[in-house]
């Protein structure tokens, strides 16, 4: 079972970790010790300034950061987010596009949410800072009403630069090994003709082998199923190529 808000602290960690190693490079920590800025000019003069730079904005990254977690615990960057969106097929939207089940518990985590951080949680953050991390199927409006819903987490956008975000509730139950396939199958052009071509092969030989029990039976399946897998390939109603077009076209949060 997959809990996406344990994957997303894994994801997190992971960055954080990847971050303290870049920001502690010895070459750089020894041009900038002495005279840091004036050290800095005279490289950038030179042209020789790009690593210098590169570490010196990670170490800006990660002391915003540091400060912000000192004031609401611990946040997550949108591209944190965006990696575990894509990676398991889900959505990340405004609260107020989401028609899935609610935890009546919310109300009171935003009221200690307010309290412990002293931000102004008025209609107006209300109605924009808060989102949703969800399957899809959580964003449609369905007649039946779902009481289980698969561990939808509500997130509070800190700042209106949208880069950073907190993890205010969690609720619902862990998804299965299925929502993982339906991420893996997008992350590249190999991954969705396999899922395609296993998909249709398994369809096609299972019915044609109860017509026609012979072993042609499993060539003619794998040559139709390539066919139909290569089809939806080069589909062009078919945009996710990549992560970054699947995060501008269907998860991104809307402004």
């Amino acid at each position: 079972m997959i809990n996406p808000l344990k994957e997303l602290q894994k994801e997190h960690q992971k960055n954080m970790d990847e971050l303290s190693e870049k920001t502690v490079i010895t070459e750089t920590n020894r041009l900038l010790s002495e005279k840091g800025q004036e050290d800095y000019e005279m490289l950038k003069d030179l042209g020789m300034h790009h690593n210098v730079k590169k570490v010196m904005d990670l170490k800006g990254k990660k002391i915003e950061i540091d400060t912000l977690e000192q004031k609401y615990g611990r946040i997550y960057t949108r591209d944190e987010i965006k990696a575990i969106a894509c990676r398991y097929a889900l959505k990340f939207r405004r609260t107020d596009e989401y028609k899935g089940y609610v935890d009546p518990a919310i109300m009171q985590k935003i009221r200690e949410l307010a309290a412990e951080t002293g931000d102004q949680i008025d209609a107006s953050a209300l109605g924009r800072k808060f989102y949703i991390l969800a399957p899809p199927a959580a964003f449609e409006l369905k007649e039946e009403i779902i009481e289980r819903p698969r561990d939808p987490i509500l997130f509070y956008q800190i700042g209106y630069a949208g880069t950073h975000y907190r993890a205010v509730h969690q609720w619902g139950t862990d998804m299965g090994w299925w929502r993982q396939l339906m991420g893996w199958k997008y992350h590249s052009e190999g991954n969705y003709f396999q899922y395609w071509f296993a998909l249709m092969f398994l369809i096609i030989f299972a019915f044609s082998v109860v017509l026609i029990p012979s072993w042609y039976v499993a060539i003619h399946s794998a040559v139709i199923a390539f066919c139909i897998a290569a089809a939806r390939l080069t589909n062009e109603e078919h945009p996710q190529r990549d992560w970054d077009v699947i995060w501008e076209n269907d998860i991104k949060p809307k402004p």
